[in-house]
This record gives C-alpha cells, sequence and structure tokens, in this order.
C-alpha cells in the first residue's frame, strides 16, 4: 500500500501538541512521530491514506493560523517506502556506501522533500535522514549511489525543492572509511 505523509513543523510546543492530539482525533491517521527540535520547535508527523492524511493536515492548520505557529508543512501523497524507513532510524550498511550526495536544509520540512525526491530521481540510497536534533533545527540529507546517481539526485532536489531553504549541498566520491565510521 502506498503510503502518505504530511508534517507540520511548529514554532509554538504547547499549541503544536493540541495539534497533534486534535490531528489524530481528526481522521483515522498514524502519528509516526512528533518530537522536540531544536532550538524551541516541535514537529508533527503523520502517515497513511491520502485523504485521511489531508484532512488531519488540515485540522492541525486550521487550529494553528490563529496561534501563528506553523513554520512549515509538507504533505507528500506517495511517499518513498526508503524515506519511510529511514524516518524510523534504520541502520545503514556501511559496506554499501559508495559516493555521497549531502543536502542541508534550514527545515525539516524541505530536507524530508529532498529526501523522498532523491530517491524518486536516481539510483541512490539513504544512508542518513537528520531532522531538527542536533543540527539547530536543519535537516541533513545523505544518500550514497554511484557518482552519476549522487549527483543527478543533488541536482533533483536543487530544481524541486524550494532552493531558498537549501543552506549547503557536497558531493563526495569515494569517501574514505575513516570518514564513514565517523559518520555512520
Amino acid at each position: 500500500m502506498q503510503k502518505s505523509i504530511a508534517l507540520i513543523e511548529f514554532s509554538k510546543i504547547a499549541v503544536a501538541i493540541k495539534c497533534a492530539d486534535e490531528m489524530t482525533k481528526a481522521a483515522d491517521i498514524d502519528l509516526l512521530q512528533t518530537k522536540f527540535i531544536c532550538p524551541g520547535k516541535y514537529s508533527v508527523l503523520i502517515g497513511g491514506k491520502i485523504s485521511a492524511v489531508k484532512s488531519s493536515l488540515n485540522t492541525g492548520l486550521n487550529l494553528a493560523e490563529g496561534e501563528k505557529a506553523v513554520i512549515e508543512k509538507l504533505l507528500i501523497p506517495k511517499v518513498s517506502e526508503e524515506v519511510l524507513e529511514m524516518l524510523k532510524y534504520k541502520k545503514i550498511d556501511k559496506d554499501k556506501v559508495k559516493s555521497l550526495g549531502i543536502l542541508e536544509y534550514n527545515n525539516i520540512a524541505s530536507g524530508i522533500i529532498a529526501a523522498d525526491t532523491a530517491v524518486k530521481a536516481a539510483e541512490v540510497h539513504l544512508v542518513m535522514l537528520k531532522l531538527g536534533m542536533t543540527t539547530g533545527g536543519k535537516a541533513v540529507v545523505i544518500f550514497t549511489g554511484d557518482n552519476q546517481a549522487c549527483q543527478h539526485g543533488i541536482n533533483a532536489c536543487e530544481s524541486s525543492v524550494n532552493d531558498k531553504y537549501l543552506i549547503s549541498k557536497s558531493f563526495i566520491s569515494s569517501p574514505s572509511q575513516k570518514l564513514i565510521d565517523s559518520i555512520f
């Protein structure tokens, strides 16, 4: 079954928690993740059938509108299975790391969109999706594949994800084993 996801990044934690509660009551969705994000933000990530996800997302947005608490939102109607697995903190096989594509965004919604875009656009595999914590509220997306695939993944994200949120990007051909061991 194709799964849809939606996320709201909030600037006000109390509003976010109330919205999360109302979102779960509004439709039959899975509450995939709620968490505190540096510095002083909160995120709510939901999943399920597209109609339920849209309904729940709209409930959260409508509730937060008067509070001016929404930083960013996203809706991905058919998110890739690889992104779903990475959101569940899947461990990677370090021996399969080839080249690396690295993207840094100033919000987590853009990071999730970029991860989904990269794996759908190129023959790459996610090795890290760091969202908010230990990044100062930013998102870091790291994927691996051959040189051409990693470049293609980076290019696809640059052209389809709102680049005003892109802080930096890197391409590393044949990263050292010391670097791989250090990061992963």
